[in-house]
């Protein structure tokens, strides 16, 4: 693909060109200056990856992330790449409060569990992540500094448009709540990173692009039934899940690798197509990623 590029390049070049330089010279400085930009990714996480992952990382997330604990020695190998890869490539800055590396690992975290089934996966739309010392309203005000607007209160956002396009916003408290122990279904972090993997086709529609072509129509009927009956009652699904599609697609995804075993004994269907949709089966992990498992060594 590269040659192929300098070659249209050194076409449209070389009527214009002066100098001595041939046709084949000309071709080979291209080729190798298109190589050296189309590799540089390349080369600074190959560079990343060959760091040791630092060991007060790996035991930060030995004792906070359940998921990482039930891994095999060489995923856990990946998961650690994937982690310094993403906090390399994206900055996360707290605003209005203090954060640390236990912090970051938890977002970073946060990103990867939902993709790690997916090699190779971008973030393409993330730019940063901001961690705010509270929930927020829309006008990004603490609930301390917004009474009686609780229940319009946010405990995360995904920017899509002007200053904000490309920006995450986390509430530290809610970000930390969803790794504590009896987090039960909720996790903003997931839920957020949800919506951007929803956004990665375009459009934030509650149909991420990893949804199978076959499991298109099961899972837009399966979304329609659940919010036309609200079916919360036998499901278990969070009410906000039934605000509209693509919450119901990012509550039910906090939902699946929160409570795996729950969602799958009281909605099947459900936890199915989730399946599909991340290609994660978890319920053989299930019982690993119960708080205080110790991991395999």
């Amino acid at each position: 693909m590269v040659g192929a590029v300098a070659a249209v390049i050194v076409v449209a070049l070389m009527p214009t060109w002066t100098g001595a330089l041939s046709g084949v010279a000309v071709g080979a400085v291209l080729t190798a200056a298109i190589f050296r930009g189309e590799t540089r990714i390349v080369r600074r996480r190959l560079a990343v990856m060959a760091q040791p992952f630092p060991v007060a990382w790996e035991a930060i997330l030995r004792a906070r992330i359940p998921y990482y604990a039930a891994l095999e020695a060489d995923e856990r190998t990946r998961f650690q790449h994937l982690v310094a890869l993403f906090l390399d490539e994206k900055p996360i800055h707290g605003v209005g409060c203090a954060i640390d590396d236990t912090v970051r690992l938890l977002v970073a975290a946060s990103a990867i569990i939902p993709v790690f089934a997916f090699p190779g996966w971008e973030y393409t739309t993330l730019r940063k992540v901001l961690i705010r010392p509270a929930a927020f309203d829309a006008e990004f005000r603490p609930e301390s500094a917004a009474p009686g607007t609780a229940a319009a209160m946010a405990l995360g956002m995904v920017g899509n448009s002007g200053w904000f396009d490309g920006v995450m916003i986390l509430s530290l408290p809610d970000l930390l709540a969803g790794f504590a122990e009896g987090a039960g279904k909720h996790h903003v972090g997931i839920h957020e990173f949800a919506h951007l993997i929803d956004r990665s086709d375009g459009a934030i529609d509650g149909l991420p692009a990893t949804l199978p072509r076959a499991c298109l129509r099961p899972w837009t009927t399966l979304v329609h039934e659940h919010l036309a009956h609200r079916a919360g009652a036998d499901s278990g699904l969070p009410a906000y899940g039934y605000t509209n599609e693509a919450e119901f697609f990012a509550v039910a995804s906090e939902y699946f690798f929160q409570s795996p075993a729950e969602l799958a004994r009281r909605d099947p269907p459900l936890y199915a197509l989730l399946a599909r949709v991340f290609r994660q089966d978890l319920l053989a992990r299930a019982r690993l990623m119960d708080h205080g498992h110790e991991p395999p060594r």
